[in-house]
């Protein structure tokens, strides 16, 4: 739950640097649009996998909050196949 902008913090590079001297830490610009193309990809993926279910499903949401007041929402689907 951290902004893109950790990346250029002092304390994250100093632990980097910690963990791995020679490793050279991207922009928040790079990490943001990393993050957001794998969102996408796993995005479709699913999509792609709720379409071929050949039945009924049923699904099962919950909201709540953090201490913070951050929302969640989770989605669960349940469908029998022939697996």
């Amino acid at each position: 739950m951290q902004s893109f902008k950790v990346v250029e913090g002092e304390a994250f590079h100093k632990m980097i640097s910690i963990l791995d001297p020679q490793y050279q830490i991207p922009g928040r610009g790079t990490v943001r649009n990393f993050i957001l193309k794998q969102f996408e990809k796993k995005r479709k993926t699913i999509a792609n996998f709720i379409k071929n279910i050949p039945e009924k499903v049923a699904l099962t949401t919950d909201i709540w909050s953090s201490l913070k007041y951050e929302g969640f929402l989770g989605i669960t689907i349940h469908f029998i196949n022939e697996n």
